[in-house]
Parts: C-alpha cells; sequence; structure tokens
C-alpha cells in the first residue's frame, strides 16, 4: 500500500464517502507510520533550522489526523499515544527553547512506541484504558515541564521529581502506572 502523502487527508472516509472501520483506519495508520518517522527524525537531526521545523509542523498535523481518526474509530490506546504525542509537540512549538537532547530521545522513543503498538497483536489498539498515572523522573526541570504538562494535556494525571531519591519516595506512596526515567541522570 501506498504512504498517504497528504496530512490532511482524512483517514475515516473512503472514496467512496462513507467512514472507514477501525480496521481499514488501522491499516492507514501502519502505512503512514513510514512517513511521521521520517518527520519526526529530520526534526530531530536539526530541530533549530527551518527545515527542522517545518518537518516539526508536518509531524504535529499528521499526528493530530491520526488522534482524530483513533478517536472516531475507537482506537483508544492510539488515541492516547498520538494525543500525548502530539501534546509534546504543541509544548515544544511553543517552548522551542526547552528542546533538550532528552526531549528529542523522547521523541525518537515515542515514534517506535506508536511503530510496536500498530505492529503488536498481543496488544489492541482499541482496547479502553483507565487514566494513566505517570511519575517523570529528570534532573532538568524543563524537560519534566515539558513532559508532565504533554501529559497533562493527553489527560493523564503526572508527577514529576527531580532526582532519583526523590523518585523513590514518590513511588512508595503512590502506585503509578508508568514511570519515565532520564537515563542521563546524575549519580
Amino acid at each position: 500500500a501506498a504512504v498517504p502523502e497528504r496530512a490532511d487527508a482524512s483517514p475515516t472516509e473512503d472514496p467512496a464517502g462513507g467512514s472507514q472501520s477501525a480496521e481499514e483506519f488501522l491499516e492507514y495508520a501502519i502505512a503512514d507510520m513510514p512517513v511521521l518517522r521520517e518527520h519526526c527524525l529530520a526534526f530531530i537531526k536539526a530541530p533549530s533550522t527551518e527545515n527542522g521545523r517545518n518537518n516539526l509542523s508536518a509531524l504535529r498535523k499528521r499526528l493530530a489526523v491520526l488522534n482524530a481518526g483513533a478517536q472516531k474509530t475507537g482506537c483508544a490506546r492510539l488515541a492516547l499515544l498520538a494525543n500525548a504525542w502530539e501534546a509534546l509537540l504543541a509544548e515544544i512549538e511553543r517552548k522551542p527553547a526547552g528542546i533538550s537532547p532528552s526531549v528529542l530521545q523522547t521523541l525518537a522513543q515515542a515514534a517506535d512506541c506508536l511503530r510496536i503498538l500498530l505492529n503488536n497483536n498481543a496488544v489492541s489498539p482499541m482496547e479502553p484504558l483507565s487514566q494513566a498515572r505517570v511519575l517523570s523522573v529528570d534532573d532538568d526541570e524543563i524537560c519534566n515541564d515539558v513532559a508532565v504538562a504533554a501529559l497533562q494535556r493527553a489527560n493523564m494525571g503526572a508527577d514529576s521529581v527531580l532526582d532519583a531519591n526523590a523518585a523513590v519516595e514518590k513511588l512508595k506512596a503512590t502506585d503509578y502506572d508508568l514511570v519515565l526515567l532520564d537515563i542521563n541522570m546524575p549519580g
């Protein structure tokens, strides 16, 4: 199947004017994944250039289309991930000074996570999710702020801490579904 080239193409309408099934939408999403990844990597390689910003904008538009299609077809997990990724991109566009190697690595990992979700038959993108509780652990306060803002825009509960000891204390007190951990923290 050809990879869709237009970010404004509706993934939930077929050429005859009807609505796509969830299965057809997932085929669209899988076919669009290489284009999403290409835009993501192009931004990561040159985030402060005009080309990088254009790729960021194109990626965000494609994610908005993917998110809308996922919501319309009931692909809850896909919608959640696309919404969180799109929210992170919105924060990057809003605060370009906050772009750090950690943020760029998170973008690359989001692309990998989406690819895995779409290609993993063991976990259905259709299954509903309860509101996730996430702890962000990063010694870079800006990265923590961006992560928490993106997670909250994706309707997730999010907390953040700046060091591993504080994270351990938070984990003892609260049952988190996910911990985002900076792998380059001191200590």
